[in-house]
């Protein structure tokens, strides 16, 4: 073991440092009680594309950070199996066995399994429910419609929520409903306690925790909040699943569980429903939200956005369909570049199972591999001089040929990748296909002056602050 710790610590010794770090504590002093918006500004400093890929931070005297943002690294990275596997921090989000935090065997044969809860026919399945879910955010959001300001996080959260339960769980209801209100709460209130736990890494250790107030609003929020209700409804479904139900008909995350029930134990089904409402929730929700303040931000984009689907749909209130979701190209760009220039989650960690050359250097064993996402899109030898400015038109044909194939990665790349991210970008691009066509947004924010912070996904600190007015598409020449 000694000679092990030897070995890692001399590798290490060789990898170029980030500047700004204390002997022995590392970055430690700069993370101990941090905001989430100073763990923001600390990642972007320390993520800054100046300098040597890779090189290293020590988080404390035992966890090695190798941050990487070369293309090739990169391309290495995400598709060798010793990279494959994330780290305990993950653990954070108490769901051991979901495809979020599990690894080896167990992650690669449940996303086999899982994969084709996701294929073209199930998304295909999900568009009525889509439209359905997005007509009544159109209503919700008609009450507010009266140019004065609020927040629109909170409506996209609910939302956001409403969808996935009705999509991936077939839970029947709608976001209104004091049972889906509730786990809406407890999933804020666990996110709010996960992200103090992987910022707050002792938190982690039940002893350290125990100690603080965060011990409470987890067991409040979490135990018997998100897995009270998910308990429920594996009990439930036991009782009334048959496979016969679903034999003709596209089968959806839940049905992919049940009808393979012999490869998922009961901890091992309530984790993977556990981790795909809340990552599917979280990510969509902010995605549609740091969106719609983006275009708020670009009333020109917006406008241009608004033309677009004034030619492909014949009235406000058309569904959008398998027919005129090609058309919406510039939504595309539009949709692609909101990804890119706010992606909703700014780095992504993978731990080595090995030791791996990345670069000119050997990389330990159990070592800390960070993607830092945010600070890759706004790379200017990447994406060019503008890299900083919000352009949909980058992502046109030709432009976006000269950007290398592993500088845009929302959902992340590789075997590992998200596996909701067509899921994903679907409901974003039909979400706002109805939104603009109801509502012009403005803020009397400035793009300058917005704070972004680390909250599991990325937020804005000064809020998600809107002022929306109804168009009337359906009298505009």
């Amino acid at each position: 073991m000694r000679l092990e710790y030897r070995k890692f610590y001399r590798l290490a010794s060789k990898v170029p440092s980030v500047p700004g770090q204390l002997p022995i504590l590392g970055l430690a002093n700069r993370v101990f009680l941090a905001s989430g918006e100073d763990i923001f500004k600390l990642m972007r400093e320390i993520f800054s594309p100046i300098g040597q890929s890779p090189r290293k931070a020590w988080l404390t005297p035992a966890q090695l950070l190798i941050v990487v943002d070369d293309i090739e690294q990169l391309k290495k990275v995400y598709t060798i199996p010793s990279c494959v596997n994330r780290p305990n921090l993950y653990s954070a989000f108490m769901a051991p066995t979901g495809l979020l935090s599990s690894n080896g065997n167990l992650w690669k044969n449940h996303r086999k399994l899982l994969n084709p809860a996701f294929n073209a026919g199930v998304l295909k399945s999900f568009l009525p429910i889509l439209n359905k879910k997005t007509q009544i955010l159109i209503k919700v959001l008609d009450e507010y419609s009266n140019g004065n300001e609020f927040d629109i996080s909170t409506f996209m959260a609910s939302f956001s929520m409403d969808n996935i339960l009705s999509t991936s769980l077939g839970f029947h209801g709608d976001s209104q409903t004091d049972k889906q209100s509730k786990l809406l709460q407890n999933f804020l209130g666990g996110m709010f306690v996960i992200t103090k736990k992987i910022t707050n890494f002792w938190l982690q250790y039940k002893p350290i925790i125990m100690l603080t107030k965060y011990y409470e609003l987890e067991k409040q929020h979490i135990t018997n909040g998100i897995h009270k209700f998910v308990k429920d409804f594996v009990d439930e479904k036991e009782k009334t699943f048959d496979i016969s139900d679903i034999s003709d008909k596209p089968q959806i995350f839940i049905d992919q569980l049940f009808k393979k029930r012999s490869e998922f134990n009961r901890n091992e089904i309530e984790d993977e429903i556990g981790t795909i409402v809340g990552t599917g929730y979280e990510t969509s929700a902010y995605s549609l939200s740091l969106g719609v303040v983006l275009l708020a931000l670009h009333p020109k984009i917006q406008e241009k956005l608004y033309d677009e689907l004034k030619n492909v749909f014949r009235s406000a209130n058309e569904e959008v369909s398998e027919d005129n979701l090609p058309q919406l190209t510039y939504l595309d760009l539009v949709v692609k570049e909101i990804l890119r220039y706010w992606p909703p989650v700014s780095v992504i960690v993978r731990y080595t199972s090995d030791e791996v050359e990345i670069g000119d250097y050997l990389i330990p064993k159990e070592t800390n591999i960070i993607i830092p996402i945010y600070e890759i899109h706004r790379n200017k030898k990447f994406w060019g001089d503008d890299a900083d400015e919000f352009k949909p038109e980058r992502f046109e044909g030709e432009k976006f040929k000269n950007v290398p194939a592993y500088a845009y990665m929302p959902f992340a790349l590789g075997p590992r990748n998200c596996i909701g991210l067509n899921y994903a970008t679907r409901m974003i691009k039909t979400t706002l296909a109805y939104f603009f066509r109801h509502f012009r947004v403005e803020t009397d924010m400035k793009l300058e002056d917005i704070s972004l912070e680390f909250v599991v996904v990325t937020k804005i600190v000064e809020g998600f602050k809107v002022k929306l007015t109804r168009r009337n598409f359906d009298g505009d020449s």
